[in-house]
């Protein structure tokens, strides 16, 4: 005779899963969710450690020798300027860019003027300046900078003993006083942009009112530039 023996049921498994109150769909959804999370505080704090070894650039003007500088009549901004003509003397104000953090240089630096007001009759477009070094990009190193040409201008000689004057860029010539935005570029995408203002000598009106026997000039009065505000930009 055997004995029959009842199964009974698991009453703790039970329990414990009734006590929890999560489905295994609700608890994937918890490890995935906490997942997402991770990966979003990771994320942001790769993009905030990227963003403090960034480069960061100022432009700069002053008064000093740096920015005011008498140029060589051999220099490679001056020759492709007065094409076939004799230079007899050049004068150059510079912006300095320089930058500050230290951590990290930036590569392929443009450095563009616009939005002059008052306009210039014959362009409204913005012009690339170019480094003193005459190139046209430029890198600069951390705790680095480089200077490039604000307005440069010539006074020249043609084969035919006529005197001369010419300025670069153009967009400033028109103007006594003017504001105008350089707008900095890196790696081909918008870096920030500053206004400034400039009192400007080198004028059409007033270069063309001076002596004739201080032609060309030993000595000049170099234009005053003044920073006006930031505008707004990546930093």
């Amino acid at each position: 005779m055997t004995r029959s023996t009842r199964l009974r049921p698991t009453v703790g498994a039970a329990t414990r899963d009734a006590e929890s109150g999560l489905s295994g769909w609700e608890e994937f959804g918890i490890v995935v969710g906490g997942s997402i999370a991770a990966a979003a505080i990771l994320g942001i704090a790769h993009w905030l450690w990227r963003k403090s070894q960034a480069p960061l650039l100022k432009i700069e003007c002053g008064d000093s020798y740096d920015f005011d500088k008498r140029v060589g009549n051999t220099d490679v901004a001056v020759a492709p300027a007065v094409e076939q003509h004799r230079a007899l003397a050049a004068f150059a104000k510079f912006v300095r860019v320089t930058e500050t953090r230290g951590r990290s240089g930036a590569s392929n630096v443009v450095l563009r003027m616009k939005d002059v007001q008052p306009p210039a009759p014959h362009s409204t477009a913005f012009v690339e300046l170019r480094w003193a070094d005459s190139r046209e990009t430029n890198d600069i190193r951390p705790h680095g900078h480089k200077y490039a040409f604000a307005q440069l201008v010539i006074f020249y000689e043609t084969k035919d003993g006529e005197l001369g004057w010419r300025t670069t860029p153009t967009l400033l010539e028109h103007a006594d006083t003017a504001q105008f935005t350089l707008e900095l570029l890196v790696e081909g995408r918008r870096y920030s942009e500053e206004r400034f203002r400039i009192v400007n000598p080198w004028s059409r009106s007033q270069i063309e009112a001076w002596p004739d026997d201080v032609w060309p000039p030993s000595e000049i009065e170099f234009p005053k530039i003044e920073k006006v505000t930031t505008l707004p930009g990546r930093t």
